[in-house]
């Protein structure tokens, strides 16, 4: 970690407070439980990562999609200053109103806002289409988009509006910064010996799931159709994605960055 980097991320540490972190009951809306020290670590890496990939500024706009219940945001409470400008957006009701009672009452340049998007996994009853929904933000709105374990739970259309919408609503040079579980040639190889965190199979040509009736449980995309796609829509990737340690049966997805050029 670059030494300023984390400098920066060990002060946000010791000014974030367990106490700031939603009751672990909350927690459960996502899946299993975790405690508070898990939740403020792992925003704190997350925040980290923005800042070391996509060169995250203080200054900057950013948007928050799947932000559930703050994890992100917190940290971010405690390092962009007062002109900067962050929006989070969740399809989980009450994790959107957690942020705005515990995050928005207290800082003003942070908003939160829910839309009803279906999900098979996570929001069954969800009333809005994912896949043709347009963001409520004019073009070039952003600085930086980020999605933390987003597009492990949406499918090959959905991806596509997302990233065109972002494209869309980001600055000239801004950055989306995503982490997905990535399948190349050599991660196909270890998916097919179940060498892999999770026993994904194949349910298309371009993506790999662990849920034969909930591909949304978690899904795997084809490296070469995600720069495919990406290039289509005139978005530019970095050199080559950030591994995760999910391939050695570790946590931890794969991270891309792409500029709009």
């Amino acid at each position: 970690m670059n030494t300023d980097i984390s400098e920066v991320i060990t002060r946000l540490g010791t000014s974030l407070k367990e106490g700031d972190c939603p009751d672990p009951q909350m927690f459960k809306i996502f899946g299993p439980g975790e405690t508070r020290t898990a939740f403020k670590n792992i925003g704190l890496i997350s925040l980290n990562n923005l800042i070391r990939y996509a060169g995250l500024a203080q200054h900057e706009t950013v948007l928050d999609i799947g932000c559930g219940i703050g994890r992100v945001a917190l940290p971010l409470t405690h390092y962009l200053d007062s002109s900067a400008r962050y929006y989070g957006i969740d399809p989980v009701k009450e994790a959107i109103s957690w942020c705005r009672d515990n995050i928005s009452s207290k800082h003003t340049n942070f908003s939160f806002e829910h839309v009803d998007w279906y999900n098979k996994m996570y929001n069954k009853r969800g009333t809005v289409d994912p896949a043709s929904y347009k963001f409520s933000w004019e073009n070039g709105s952003f600085d930086l988009v980020y999605l933390f374990s987003v597009f492990t739970h949406i499918k090959p259309d959905t991806l596509r509006n997302y990233l065109s919408e972002i494209k869309r609503m980001l600055t000239k040079n801004g950055r989306v910064f995503m982490t997905m579980f990535i399948v190349d040639e050599d991660t196909e190889r270890r998916i097919d010996n179940n060498e892999t965190h999770r026993p994904f199979f194949k349910a298309d040509e371009n993506y790999w799931t662990d849920h034969r009736d909930i591909h949304e449980s978690a899904m795997a995309y084809r490296y070469a159709y995600v720069q495919d796609l990406l290039k289509d829509l005139g978005l530019q990737m970095s050199d080559s994605y950030i591994p995760g340690g999910w391939r050695e049966k570790k946590a931890g997805q794969d991270i891309l960055v792409a500029w709009n050029r």
